[in-house]
């Protein structure tokens, strides 16, 4: 265990490090903040009258777009398993973490926290934003965020809370998708470009209930099977599917 931990650190420091993680991470909090700002200039219709969008409005809306940018986010956070086969590097990890089981856990647990730190930096200071430039008032929130209407105008912190969590597990799901690709073929450009590739593929390609822009923009959706129990198992699904076979090939290739 001891073992698994210290891998992560190291994991930790090799993604906080790379200039393209803090990139990606300022280039999201950037763009949703400016789209705040514009936003907050104009006008939503409420019921037949026009009103100037409030603060969670304008968060709401923002949220509900990061997932047209988790394209990016292999690149960011994905191919150190490919740079580890591909460098030699797996040779000394694997024997620290004591399998190549826990040497993908470590991977699988980096993901996750740093995926978690991000987007929680990231919509924190598109909150500040938004009550910066618009007034904090639930008021017509539940005709402009569909998903959750029963709930959000009495407790929008939990609905906000929920589709967090919800994009959390899907930044890490296709960062998985990364190390995937990574441990098949020990390619770092491939693992990071070839996951932005299908995932952009998926959002291209596959129906609604299907298609992971759709799942991950669940905030403006309102139809019968987009429940938050769905979106969860979507996610989570994903997640396990990618991880388990990661695992799976990972521990083949060291019984070899």
């Amino acid at each position: 265990m001891a073992g698994l931990w210290g891998l992560v650190s190291h994991e930790m420091s090799r993604l906080w490090t790379r200039r393209r993680l803090l990139v990606v991470s300022a280039g999201m909090a950037v763009i949703g903040g400016a789209a705040i700002v514009v936003d907050s200039r104009g006008l939503v219709s409420i019921a037949g009258e026009t009103m100037a969008p409030t603060a969670p409005m304008l968060f709401f809306a923002t949220l509900d777009q990061l997932a047209f940018l988790f394209i990016l986010w292999p690149v960011a956070v994905g191919g150190t398993t490919a740079e580890d086969l591909s460098g030699g590097l797996v040779y000394l990890l694997v024997p620290r973490a004591g399998s190549r089981g826990a040497w993908m856990g470590s991977k699988l647990v980096a993901a996750s926290l740093s995926t978690v730190l991000a987007f929680c930096a990231i919509s924190a200071f598109w909150l500040s934003v938004a009550g910066a430039v618009a007034p904090w008032s639930a008021l017509g929130l539940h005709d402009v965020v569909l998903f959750g209407r029963d709930t959000v105008l009495a407790q929008p912190h939990l609905v906000g809370l929920f589709a967090l969590a919800v994009l959390c597990v899907a930044g890490t799901a296709t960062a998985m998708l990364s190390h995937l690709i990574g441990v098949l073929t020990a390619s770092p450009l491939l693992s990071q470009v070839g996951a932005s590739v299908l995932y952009l593929a998926g959002v291209l390609a596959l129906p609604p209930g299907l298609n992971p822009a759709t799942r991950a923009s669940m905030l403006s959706v309102q139809v019968p099977w987009m429940t938050p129990l769905s979106c969860a198992a979507y996610w989570l699904g994903l997640l396990a599917l990618f991880a388990g076979i990661t695992f799976l090939v990972a521990l083949r290739k060291e019984a070899r």
